[in-house]
C-alpha cells in the first residue's frame, strides 16, 4: 500500500492492525469491505474538495470542514487505498476519538490571598470560549454570570434554585468546568469562589446521546468560529486523543488556525501517563498552552499526560492543581473532580486575568510569563504561587485598609472628636444641666 497521503500515526496504526495482508488482497474489496475506518481526507483547497466529492459521490459522506479544507468520511481499506492515488487528496487520517479529561483550588494556588489585594482582576470583559458537553447554566454558581450560547448568540441570566429539582444527578462536565472558571458562589469571607468570577463564557456544546466525540466534533465547531469571526480571547477545549499525537493532525492544524487569528487555545494533556510521550492531542500542538495534573502537594499526578510529545516538543507548558478538586455548584452541594481538564480549566482563569491586565497577551507571551516564573523560582513540577506570579508582573499590591473599614473608623473618630469639642467649649452649660436635674 503506498503510504505516501497517509498519515503517518494513521499508517503505523493501519499496518499494526494487518500486519500480513498483501498488496493484492487490498484490492478485493469483498475481503476489506467490512473493515472500515472513519477518517477525514484534507485537500489543498475548496476547489479540489469539491471536485473530489462530485467525483465520488458514492463515499459515505459524514461532514465537510472549512477551516483546513476537509471531509469526514467511512472508507475501506480499499477505498483507502484508492484515494491514496488520487491527485486531489493531500492527506488521509483518522478521525481519531476524544475523551474528556476528567478523573480547594484557591487555596492551594494562593488565589485567595491575591483576590484580598488592592489591585485585583476579575476577568472581566474577556470571552473565553468552551468546547465541552454542555452549560447547564440553571446551577447556582452561576447566578448573574454571563453565559453565552453559541447558536444563538444571546447573553442569558442563570435561574434561581427553584429550578434546579432534581438536577443533581446528571451534571455535565462543560458545567464543571465553566463552575470552575465563574464560579459566583462566596466562601466565608464573602470572597467569590470562580478564578475568573467576571469572565463572559461562551458555550460551544458538543452533544452525543453516547457521549462518543471525534476529531471532527470539534472541527465542526473550529468552523463556526472562524466563519462567525467570533470575538473570543481564550478557547479551553477539554478533550484529548486517547493515542499519543506528534501536533501534525488535523485537529492540531485547526487549532494553530486559531492561535494566528490571535485566539489562546488551551487544552488538557490528557489522563493518559504516567509513560513519557503520552500527550494527545490537541494539546501536542507546538503553540497550544499544554495543562498538566498536579497534586495538592505540587507533586505530578500518576494520570497526568507527560511529554516530550512525538515531535520532541517539551510539555507540558504548566501545571495546576487537577487531583480530588472540590466544586461548588449549590451552596450545599460540592462535586470532588480529578482530571487534567480541571487543571487547563483552572489555567483559562488565570490566563483571562492575565488577559484583563494587558490584553495584548498573546499566547506565545502566557507561556513566556510561566516559564519566566519557573526559571526565576527554580520550580519543576510545583503549583504556581499566583500572588508570586502577580508581584513578579508588578501588579500585586496588599490590601492596604479596606475602603468600608477607613468609612466605619471615619465615622467613629468624627463622633469622639465631636463629644470632646462639646465638652471644652460647652462643659459650663453641661454642668448647669446637670445640677438643675439632680439637685446638687
Amino acid at each position: 500500500m503506498n503510504t505516501s497521503k497517509l498519515y503517518s500515526l494513521f499508517a503505523r496504526k493501519i499496518k499494526e492492525k494487518i500486519p500480513r495482508i498483501s498488496q493484492e488482497d487490498l484490492l478485493d474489496e469483498e475481503i476489506f469491505s467490512e473493515t472500515k475506518f472513519r477518517v477525514i481526507i484534507s485537500f489543498e483547497n475548496i476547489t479540489d474538495r469539491a471536485i473530489f466529492i462530485s467525483q465520488n459521490k458514492e463515499v459515505d459522506l459524514i461532514n465537510q470542514f472549512t477551516i483546513i479544507p476537509s471531509i469526514n468520511v467511512n472508507l475501506s481499506l480499499a477505498e483507502i487505498h484508492k484515494f491514496q492515488n488520487d491527485e486531489l487528496v493531500k492527506r488521509i487520517e483518522e478521525d481519531q476519538q476524544l475523551y474528556l479529561c476528567l478523573k480547594n483550588v484557591n487555596e492551594i494556588i494562593q488565589l485567595n490571598k491575591y483576590k484580598q489585594s488592592q489591585i485585583k482582576y476579575t476577568g472581566k470583559n474577556i470571552n473565553i470560549g468552551l468546547i465541552d458537553t454542555g452549560i447547564q447554566t440553571y446551577y447556582e454558581s452561576f447566578f448573574e454570570s454571563i453565559i453565552e450560547e453559541f447558536e444563538e448568540k444571546i447573553k442569558i441570566s442563570t435561574i434561581k434554585k427553584e429550578r434546579m429539582v432534581n438536577k443533581r444527578r446528571d451534571i455535565t462536565h462543560a458545567t464543571l468546568m465553566a463552575s470552575i472558571i465563574c464560579n459566583k458562589l462566596k466562601d466565608e469571607n464573602n470572597i467569590r469562589l470562580g478564578i475568573a468570577p467576571d469572565a463572559t463564557i461562551i458555550d460551544f456544546p458538543i452533544s452525543d446521546e453516547q457521549d462518543i466525540f471525534y476529531f471532527s466534533s470539534v472541527l465542526n465547531i473550529l468552523d463556526d468560529i472562524v466563519k462567525g469571526q467570533l470575538d473570543m480571547d481564550i478557547l479551553l477545549i477539554s478533550f484529548s486523543s486517547l493515542e499519543s499525537s506528534d501536533g501534525k493532525d488535523i485537529l492540531c492544524m485547526a487549532c494553530k488556525v486559531l492561535i494566528e487569528k490571535g485566539i489562546i487555545v488551551i487544552a488538557p494533556s490528557g489522563n493518559n501517563g504516567p509513560f513519557p510521550s503520552s500527550i494527545g492531542s490537541p494539546g501536542a500542538l507546538e503553540e497550544i498552552i499544554t495543562v498538566g495534573s498536579l497534586e495538592k502537594n505540587g507533586t505530578l499526578s500518576s494520570f497526568s499526560g507527560r511529554g516530550p510529545t512525538l515531535k520532541g516538543t517539551h510539555k507540558p507548558e504548566i501545571y495546576f492543581p487537577g487531583s480530588k478538586i472540590d466544586i461548588p455548584i449549590l451552596k450545599d452541594h460540592t462535586i470532588k473532580l480529578t482530571g487534567t481538564s480541571v487543571s487547563a480549566a483552572i489555567a483559562a482563569g488565570i490566563v483571562a486575568l492575565l488577559k484583563q491586565y494587558n490584553p495584548k497577551y498573546s499566547s506565545k507571551d502566557i507561556k513566556e510569563i510561566f516559564q519566566i516564573y519557573y526559571r526565576e523560582h527554580k520550580k519543576d513540577h510545583k503549583i504556581i504561587d499566583i500572588v508570586g506570579l502577580f508581584k513578579q508582573l508588578g501588579i500585586y499590591s496588599r490590601q492596604l485598609i479596606p475602603y468600608s473599614y477607613l468609612i466605619k473608623r471615619s465615622i467613629s473618630i468624627t463622633i469622639q472628636v465631636a463629644i470632646i469639642f462639646i465638652l471644652v467649649f460647652f462643659w459650663e452649660n453641661i454642668f448647669n444641666f446637670f445640677r438643675a436635674l439632680y439637685g446638687f
